[in-house]
């Protein structure tokens, strides 16, 4: 009997002991698990985040020169020895560097407008006119020194010539090729002097006499016999390369001979041109500003995709309500006036002096971010009351709560850049210095058009390639020569997209995620964008300040609605209204509050309004309530005139929709911006 007690009693301590021992060994394995949790998030956001939604792209569109050919793989050793030599010299002495960057900057120009000849020869008779046009505003004034000699007329006869052949092998939808027809109109005036004719012809008749040239020249390419050898020498537009070479062969002689001429006056005239060019592509720093409002919004989205997967949903949901309040506690205490036994207790315990060490970007967003957390609390709240919070609801609020710090984090780092912009533009870069914003810049650029630029198309990988390059020969002669120019327009309107692109485009992403629609494309919103800011062009000249000119601006987005949207947009759907709609406007009240000069060849007529506002005081209210305001009530004017044009096709109704809305939009300026 003993025997079995004992028996008994030993199975049931040995069993105890391996129950023990098995729960250790769980409650090893489960903290083991979260641990590998942990550390898996910097890898899990290296690789969701930074590679395959960012950094990857770069490395795709590398491979996409790579396989685009002899000339793809020439842009890219191009550009990366172009970036090499400018890292190399600009922490040069001043007058090597200048030297040095002006002959990278001829150079990369020159390759610049050869890419973008050769990937317009195939392009409609407009597209190409309007390639050759920018080729000659921006490289023939730097030879201006060579001005009426037979050198300044080969780039140009070599586009003419291109551009006869390209007028018979393009197929049209009229029998006039008017971008042809509009090129040897400018054809005549900058052949004119290199002719002879100015010597034989009165000034007072000049103008004339040139048009007349322009008219010759297209008449004598539709002369049947010439037209034939047009169509013979059709296949030799096939032949890229040898375009490209003799491109390349002729712009780089007419400024080997402009140099050669007179190298100084050749450098002066290169840095006015590229400093010129700089208007190009200042929209592009619009649309950077809106990416970082994305990698926010990816951030957030990843973070609490994450805390969903380390902790269980359960507890997510009570945890992130009570993070949200004392968020919302900890940030009024630290940034509000607070009762003197409060503020006592604070110094004692040493929370006052650790505020006193944050940064002011981060103090500000620390006082700002209570209108992130306060609000989301309320909602959540709300919404628990009437028993209504789900899964997407829950993380909807939570992506915003993130993505409200992160904004503003980003915002104030921006802002209080802009006050030390002066003497940060005129640093002495170093080699790394140099490298990090030159080789930045053109990386962003390349990433933000990806879903373009990845297509399997060498027009579109010889576009970016005479992008990218004209990008390079601006940094590095605007940079060698000391100029802030680069510096302060990257930071400012960089800064000016995040402000106007930023929030609007983050909650138009975020808005598919939790309803039931399709977004517009992305080349529309652009598109739309830009005839948004065209609007405001025309609204500026009228008069650069409030008045009743506003009430033609929705007679504008009326055009763009009609000519362009419907063709863009099917009758019915609301959203896709909505977001052209938001798109246009978006674009005319950010071009109306920061208007840029946009240069166009040859009508000196519409550069000469531009200047009428540009140089002009505006005493816009930036950065102000107003500011905001108007901003808002623009968007949603023009959110709901596109909704409601689309939602029916009743013409009399949208006219009425129309006066409306310019009514409305008036009385907003006088409002909030009177005169």
């Amino acid at each position: 009997m003993n025997n079995s007690d004992n028996s008994t009693s030993n199975k049931k301590l040995a069993f105890s002991l391996f129950l023990n021992n098995h729960k250790k060994n769980l409650e090893k394995t489960s903290w083991g698990h979260f641990l590998i949790r942990v550390l898996q998030i910097p890898v899990a956001y290296f690789k969701e985040i930074r590679w395959e939604n960012d950094e990857n792209y770069g490395v795709t569109l590398i491979q996409q020169f790579w396989r685009t050919g002899v000339l793809g793989r020439t842009a890219l050793i191009l550009i990366v020895l172009s970036l090499i030599f400018t890292v190399s010299v600009l922490n040069s002495t001043a007058e090597i560097a200048i030297n040095s960057t002006s002959i990278i900057g001829m150079v990369g120009i020159v390759a610049a407008f050869s890419f973008l000849i050769i990937a317009s020869i195939h392009q409609p008779g407009w597209i190409f006119f309007i390639a050759s046009a920018y080729t000659c505003w921006y490289l023939l004034p730097v030879g201006i020194n060579l001005a009426g000699t037979w050198s300044s007329s080969l780039p140009v006869l070599w586009m003419l010539l291109l551009g006869w052949v390209n007028s018979t092998s393009i197929p049209r939808h009229s029998r006039l090729d008017w971008g042809f027809f509009l090129l040897c109109l400018g054809a005549g005036q900058l052949l004119f002097r290199p002719f002879g004719f100015d010597r034989i012809i009165p000034d007072q008749f000049s103008l004339l006499a040139r048009l007349i040239f322009g008219m010759l020249l297209f008449s004598l390419c539709q002369i049947k016999i010439i037209k034939t050898i047009s169509i013979k020498a059709k296949p030799w537009l096939d032949k890229t390369t040898l375009i490209f070479v003799i491109s390349l062969v002729i712009f780089g002689v007419f400024i080997l001979f402009a140099c050669l001429n007179n190298f100084s006056s050749t450098v002066e005239n290169l840095l006015l041109s590229m400093r010129s060019a700089l208007g190009l592509v200042d929209l592009f720093w619009f649309w950077l500003g809106w990416t970082v409002f994305e990698g926010i919004i990816d951030l957030s989205g990843f973070s609490v995709g994450q805390s969903m997967q380390l902790l269980s949903a359960k507890t997510v949901y009570i945890l992130s309500p009570i993070l949200w309040a004392l968020s919302t506690l900890f940030c009024w205490s630290a940034t509000r006036s607070l009762p003197i036994t409060l503020l006592i207790l604070m110094k004692k315990i040493g929370f006052s002096d650790w505020v006193y060490t944050w940064s002011d970007p981060f103090y500000f967003t620390v006082q700002g971010f209570v209108w992130f957390s306060l609000p989301v609390l309320i909602i959540y709240l709300f919404f628990l009351l009437r028993k209504k919070i789900n899964q997407k609801l829950f993380g909807l609020l939570n992506i915003v709560w993130a993505a409200g710090f992160f904004g503003l984090l980003s915002y104030y780092q921006s802002m209080f850049g802009l006050a030390t912009l002066e003497t940060d533009s005129q640093f002495q870069f170093t080699a790394w210095a140099s490298l990090v914003l030159v080789g930045g810049i053109l990386w962003e650029f390349a990433k933000s058009g990806v879903s373009y630029w990845e297509a399997d198309s060498q027009i579109k990988i010889f576009t970016l390639s005479a992008i990218l390059l004209l990008l390079l020969g601006i940094a590095s002669v605007t940079l060698g020569a000391g100029l802030p120019d680069l510096v302060n327009e990257y930071t400012l309107y960089s800064f000016f997209g995040t402000i106007y692109l930023g929030l609007p485009l983050a909650i138009y992403t975020l808005l598919p995620q939790f309803f039931d629609f399709e977004p517009l494309a992305g080349k529309h919103l652009i598109l739309f964008f830009l005839l948004g800011c065209i609007s405001a062009i025309i609204c500026l000249t009228i008069n650069p300040f409030s008045g009743w000119h506003i009430l033609l601006v929705p007679l504008l987005w009326s055009f763009i609605l009609f000519f362009v949207g419907e063709k863009s947009v099917k009758p019915g759907l609301g959203w896709h209204g909505a977001s052209t709609g938001a798109a246009i406007s978006l674009g005319f009240i950010t071009f109306w509050f920061t208007p840029e000069y946009i240069p166009i060849p040859f009508l000196s007529f519409i550069n000469e309004l531009q200047l009428s506002y540009l140089t002009e005081p505006l005493y816009r209210p930036l950065l102000l309530p107003q500011h905001v305001q108007i901003t808002f009530a623009t968007l949603l004017i023009g959110l709901i005139t596109g909704w409601l044009w689309f939602r029916t096709t009743n013409r009399i109704f949208q006219c009425l929709l129309i006066i409306l809305a310019a009514f409305v939009l008036t009385l907003t300026f006088f409002i909030i911006l009177p005169n």
